[in-house]
């Protein structure tokens, strides 16, 4: 049967659990989570209005690029859940503002579908790679806070020559425990 008792932390370990617990993805169904739907929102309207601002001086296609850089700004912010929803706003915010004929979800031109499509794609692969690298993130300093416990661990072993002190020192090491 396994210990289940919970060792105390150290200050200094506290302080690195609140900064990964910081790293990790908001879970949907919170405040928060609503709020960042907000800010994806607002992110794509801002959006929407440079790419009207540059309408009369770009190509429709060129002003794709401007949706991409809001996803992108999502994306570095909120989930992925967020993120994607932000995917398919902007697509569809460029359809409509910024695609002939303006303020319709129709299209003339059927080239347009393409760049709908790759949009939404280039859109959709950089939501999951940024998610993707916060996991990656907020394993890291997991990783280095168990490593950062195990070196402090074994630098009181070392200095230790009886059984007893070795088991205390083992005691008292805050070494917290895997999550496999």
């Amino acid at each position: 049967m396994a210990d289940t008792t919970e060792l105390p932390l150290s200050d200094e370990a506290r302080a690195e659990l609140a900064e990964a617990e910081d790293l990790k993805v908001r879970r949907p169904g919170n405040r928060a989570a609503w709020s960042e739907y907000g800010v994806a929102v607002a992110i794509v309207g801002f959006a929407t209005l440079i790419a009207l601002a540059l309408r009369p001086y770009l190509a429709a296609t060129n002003l794709a690029m401007v949706y991409l850089l809001g996803v992108v700004a999502v994306a570095t912010r909120c989930s992925r859940r967020v993120s994607v929803m932000a995917s398919f706003l902007s697509v569809a915010a460029f359809d409509f503002f910024c695609v002939p004929p303006y303020l319709t979800f129709q299209v003339s031109e059927y080239e347009y579908l393409i760049t709908f499509a790759g949009m939404l794609v280039v859109a959709l692969v950089i939501s999951a790679q940024t998610s993707r690298i916060r996991a990656q993130a907020v394993r890291a300093v997991d990783r280095e806070s168990r490593t950062k416990a195990l070196y402090r661990l074994s630098r009181r072993l070392s200095t230790t020559t009886r059984v007893f002190d070795a088991a205390r020192a083992a005691r008292s090491a805050n070494v917290p425990p895997t999550s496999c």
